[in-house]
């Protein structure tokens, strides 16, 4: 039996997967704590509140719907923090004394952000 887990960042519309099966039914589940596991020919979704299964032979489609992007707005209190930035793709480039100044160094683009408090956000440098 195979199982993944799917770890989503919540944002403020929830995000939901969606499965449809060759005769065009269709199925949703909210996508935080999401499971999926395969036994036999079928496909399990789970997301600790709900279940779902599905023949493999007979699913067509399986996708998200809604906004998994879960960018918002530093906090200054967060721009003042000391910054291991990486990019999306996980390149580590390098500690900054600040988010802010992370900013104002960096070139255009998305970065992950670690900081010295422990969290874990993502900058848009424009």
């Amino acid at each position: 039996m195979l199982a993944q887990i799917v770890a989503l960042s919540m944002a403020e519309t929830p995000l939901t997967m969606i499965l449809q099966t060759e005769d065009g039914a269709v199925a949703e589940i909210e996508a935080a704590s999401l499971v999926m596991s395969v036994s036999g020919d079928k496909l399990v979704v789970t997301n600790g509140r709900n279940n779902l299964d599905f023949e493999l032979s007979k699913l067509t489609k399986m996708y998200f719907a809604g906004d998994a992007s879960g960018i918002n707005m530093v906090t200054s209190d967060l721009n003042n923090e000391e910054a291991n930035v990486y990019t999306v793709d996980g390149l580590y480039l390098g500690r900054y004394d600040s988010v802010a100044s992370a900013k104002s160094e960096l070139p255009r683009g998305v970065y992950l952000v670690k900081t010295s408090d422990g969290k874990t956000i993502k900058i848009s440098v424009r």
